[in-house]
């Protein structure tokens, strides 16, 4: 429905009686369901792999600031497990 459709959480959420927090939650297994079907179908084309994924699960180092200035710079590296990392 929000797909195909293009009807909005709130508009599937009122339309299946649920609430919009449910949809939100079903939605990306939805899609890849769907995703599935289009594929095996033939009606879409598997897209091209694109290299190194953000999703691997290594710890990646983040400085805080990258400014040149030091009184905004922070020397530390930070490390933060990949559960952490929003993409």
């Amino acid at each position: 429905m929000n797909v195909l459709e293009e009807y909005t959480v709130d508009e599937i959420a009122r339309l299946l009686a649920c609430s919009a927090k449910t949809i939100r939650r079903l939605l990306p297994d939805a899609i890849d369901q769907l995703s599935h079907m289009l594929l095996a179908a033939g009606l879409m084309d598997r897209l091209p792999p694109v290299g190194k994924s953000c999703q691997e699960g290594k710890n990646y180092k983040s400085g805080v600031s990258d400014s040149k200035h030091a009184k905004y710079k922070y020397g530390k590296d930070v490390h933060l497990p990949a559960s952490d990392l929003i993409s």
